[in-house]
Order: C-alpha cells, then sequence, then structure tokens
C-alpha cells in the first residue's frame, strides 16, 4: 500500500500576507497556497515543514491525515477568551494537549490508532506528524525530512491572484477535488470555544480515556479510578462541529450517550437574540474603549498605508481592521458572559452534575451498548415477525386464486417440464408448492393424493436429475405437512 499523507492549514481570522505566502512557498512548492489555506497532499517523503510553528506564525486551524494509523487537529483560540488555566481538567497526554503562544492558546486533539482501539477502516486516516510527541521548537530537524516529491510534476504557476482577495473559500474550493474536507467541517470549534462552549474539550477527553483503554480492560492506560472532567452542558445535542468531533475521534456512540446523561440541556439563545445583544452592549464597549486605542485604529485607517494593497492583504486593509476591532468587541462580550457565570456558580450550586469515575462511564457505556443491541434484536424479531405475516396472507390469497383453477396444475407442471428449459423447471417445482398447500388445506386425503401423483411425476422424469434435484431442494426449503418421498 502507498503512503499517503495531507496537510490542511486554514487562516480564519485574517488572510496571510504575501511575504507571508512566499514564507510558505520556500516550505514547498507543490503546496496550494491561497491567502486562506494552505494544503497539499504526499504519496513518498515528508512535508518540510513545522506544523506547530507555523500554527504560531500563521494558521488558526491545521489537519493532518494520513494512512498508518494517526489523526491530528490544531486549533488556535486568543487566550483571552480561553485560558489554559481554565481547561487544564480536560488535558489528557498526547491526546488532548494545549500550549499559549503569542497571546493565544493552541490545542491539539491526536488520536493515533497504534498499539490498540478498533480496527482501521476509513479511506484515510487522521493525524498530525506521528514523530512529533510534545511542543519543543527543536523536536524537529530538516535533515529529518525526505521532500524529494515537492518538485515531482509541480507545473509552475503564480501562487495568488486577484480572485484569491475574496475572504470566503468558495474560489479556492474549486481546486481541491481530491482533498478531504474534514477540516472546514471542524472549524467552527473554535468559535464555539471562543464562547464558552466546552464540549469540544469533553469529547476530547473522552476520546483519549477511550483510545487508551482498549477493548481489553487489562492492557488499559486509563485510570479507573479518575474522575471525568467538569461536564459541560449540551452533550445531548451536540452541534454538527461537535459531531464531527465525534467521528474525528472515533468515539462509540453508547459513550457519548453514558456523558450525556449528567449533561444539563443547554440553553440555546437565537441568532437574532444574539444580534439585538450585540446591538444593545455596542454603545457601552465603544463608551469604555481607552482613548488611545480609539486612536491607534482611526491613525491605522487614515493612514496612507490603508489603502487596500495590490494583492489585498496586509495588517492596514479596512477589512482587516474591522475584524480585529469586532474581534476585540465580541471577547469583551466573552468575558462579561464568563465572570457573570462565575459570580452566579455556586460551590453549593446543586445544578453542577455530579463527575463520575472514568470506569462508571465505561461501564455505563456497556449498558447501554447491550440495552441497545437488545432492542435492536428485539425490532429485528418484529420486523421479521411482519414480513412473515405479510408473506403468509399473500401466500394465502395466491393459493386462493389458485384454487379457481386447480385442475389446470397438473397439466401445466407437465407441459413446463416437457421444454427442458431451466426456467420452465422452476416454474413447474413452484406449481407443484402451490398443489401441495391447497392439497394441505383439503385435510388428510387430499395430501395422501398429492404425494402418491408427485411420486409417479417423480417416477416418469427420473432420468432428468436436474429436475428432481430442484423439486427436492425446494420442498426442503419449504416445509409441509406433507414432504416429497424420495424416489
Amino acid at each position: 500500500m502507498s503512503e499517503y499523507q495531507f496537510y490542511d492549514f486554514a487562516a480564519v481570522d485574517r488572510p496571510l500576507t504575501k511575504e507571508q505566502m512566499s514564507q510558505l512557498r520556500a516550505l514547498s512548492t507543490r503546496a496550494r497556497i491561497t491567502p486562506r489555506r494552505f494544503t497539499n497532499t504526499y504519496h513518498w517523503g515528508d512535508f518540510k515543514g513545522r506544523p506547530d510553528e507555523m500554527m504560531k506564525k500563521y494558521f488558526d486551524a491545521h489537519l493532518y491525515t494520513s494512512n498508518f494509523g494517526y489523526r491530528k487537529l490544531y486549533l488556535r483560540v486568543p487566550a483571552s477568551v480561553l485560558s489554559l488555566a481554565s481547561i487544564e481538567n480536560y488535558l489528557f497526554e498526547d491526546c488532548l494537549e494545549a500550549r499559549e503562544s503569542h497571546g493565544n492558546l493552541i490545542l491539539k486533539f491526536t488520536l493515533n490508532n497504534e498499539g490498540g482501539g478498533s480496527d482501521w477502516d476509513d479511506d484515510y486516516d487522521w493525524e498530525g506528524d506521528h514523530r512529533e510527541s510534545r511542543y519543543d521548537d527543536d523536536y524537529y530537524r530538516d535533515d529529518d525530512y525526505d521532500d524529494e516529491d515537492d518538485d515531482e510534476d509541480y507545473d509552475e504557476e503564480e501562487d495568488y491572484d486577484e480572485d484569491d482577495d475574496d475572504d470566503s473559500d468558495a474560489g479556492d474550493d474549486a481546486d481541491w477535488n481530491d482533498a478531504p474536507r474534514s477540516l472546514d467541517a471542524l472549524l467552527s470549534l473554535r468559535d464555539e470555544l471562543a464562547n464558552g462552549d466546552l464540549r469540544a474539550l469533553y469529547i476530547g477527553w473522552l476520546g483519549a480515556a477511550q483510545s487508551t483503554r482498549f477493548d481489553d480492560d487489562d492492557n488499559s492506560d486509563t485510570d479507573d479510578d479518575a474522575l471525568e472532567p467538569p461536564v459541560p452542558p449540551g452533550l445531548g445535542n451536540l452541534s454538527p462541529a461537535q459531531q464531527s468531533l465525534v467521528l474525528f475521534l472515533r468515539i462509540d456512540d453508547a459513550l457519548i450517550a453514558a456523558a450525556a446523561e449528567n449533561s444539563p440541556p443547554l440553553k440555546s439563545v437565537s441568532h437574532a437574540e444574539q444580534r439585538e445583544h450585540e446591538r444593545q452592549a455596542l454603545p457601552a464597549w465603544i463608551a469604555a474603549l481607552s482613548a488611545g486605542q480609539k486612536d491607534a485604529w482611526l491613525a491605522r485607517l487614515a493612514s496612507p498605508d490603508a489603502a487596500v494593497p495590490p494583492d489585498g492583504t496586509g495588517d492596514n486593509t479596512p477589512a482587516t481592521i474591522a475584524a480585529e476591532v469586532r474581534r476585540d468587541f465580541l471577547e469583551t462580550l466573552r468575558k462579561i458572559k464568563s465572570a457573570s457565570a462565575d459570580s452566579a456558580n455556586t460551590p453549593a450550586d446543586s445544578a453542577t452534575p455530579p463527575r463520575r469515575t472514568t470506569q462508571a462511564l465505561f461501564r455505563r457505556a456497556k449498558e447501554i451498548e447491550a440495552l441497545r443491541k437488545q432492542r435492536k434484536a428485539e425490532a429485528a424479531a418484529r420486523a421479521a415477525a411482519e414480513r412473515a405475516r405479510k408473506a403468509a396472507e399473500a401466500r394465502e390469497k395466491h393459493l386462493d386464486r389458485q384454487a379457481a383453477r386447480e385442475h389446470e396444475l397438473w397439466p401445466a407442471v407437465r407441459k413446463h417440464i416437457d421444454t427442458r428449459l431451466p426456467k420452465e423447471y422452476d416454474m413447474a417445482v413452484a406449481l407443484l408448492l402451490d398443489l401441495r398447500d391447497l392439497a394441505r388445506r383439503r385435510g388428510k386425503e387430499a395430501q395422501v393424493a398429492f404425494v402418491t401423483q408427485l411420486c409417479d411425476l417423480k417416477d416418469a422424469y427420473a432420468k432428468r436429475p436436474g429436475l428432481i434435484k430442484r423439486i427436492d431442494e425446494a420442498f426442503a426449503k419449504n416445509p409441509g405437512d406433507a414432504p416429497p418421498p424420495a424416489v
């Protein structure tokens, strides 16, 4: 099997500059680079870049997939809205890790299929560079990589044109015909985390606990007496991105259901309500801004550098400044919301769901799975019984129609047999089954008469073993009260 590696990086909050794109091009001559995306596929060799460094400098999300049992997802969130201290309970060594860098919190979700777990049956597998096991800037060495396939079959072209200015990725997507699109399904996790929704972190912890536990508890690396992290609300109604993360980490449905039992319903706010809240809060936020901050933004907007450069990128474009201002506004709202929630929750808060041990959580998941299997088996039995009932009704109706022409059936059987055609033999056998069941309806004497006629028929055509075999097999598959005697 040939090697397969896929790298996908996304710049969400702000586009890459021309200079940054040039720096990234030095890492790979084959990568598809736009102001919003960096993608590349390898079938031999490796990528020269350092994903952790690229996340620090350029990107907000990264997905790596391979066909040798690894999946990895990076997410970068402003540390002002999600601190390392607030998520420490969810972290899990080598599976869910985090570090602060340049005012951001970088999360890393990892799934390694080697050494345990279920069979790998994906079309492609997910992970970051499998040789990376820690956030050590010196961990990568340039001579660790063989990028010999970088220049193979590469068509020189411009990396960037005016069409790439569009902040939406619609124009870029057309060039990714062969690339897995899974990163797009996971991007909104960043916004959810920034808004205080910690379900993704609980899912990450749950996936880590499952992947280290394996199927055999004797080989488990998980501490069964350890408590699960705080259970966030809404696990029973995951967002689309969170559902994608469950699939990404290959978490068993029963384990998600067990976790959701202790998760209170999520208090949802409609989009219209959120927009109205922002409108009401905006004047107070503007009034609270320092004069220095306002002057800095206005200076950048009025500066000659604020004109949109030819390549449409830069830190002082109106669009970039507007995005920065709005991000600052939303971060302030999130801090206020978080502080309000913290002050409302006291240690005596009875609404806080109890935390279970890992062993209790997995035990409950097994119970749920067993119950699901039982219900599935019961449903299958009911469905089979219903199919049998309908088949019996249909059979009776068919026999009613055949009873009206029973005197024609024996001659028809012989007529089909005399053609010596296999399909005609099958039709003859079907008529014999009808005759048997019609005889059963009339009672014992009719059944004896049928057996006698069947024996005579088989004697008459004894030199046709194919026909005799068809008759015997059909009566064996459709047993009746009067099975045909052996010839």
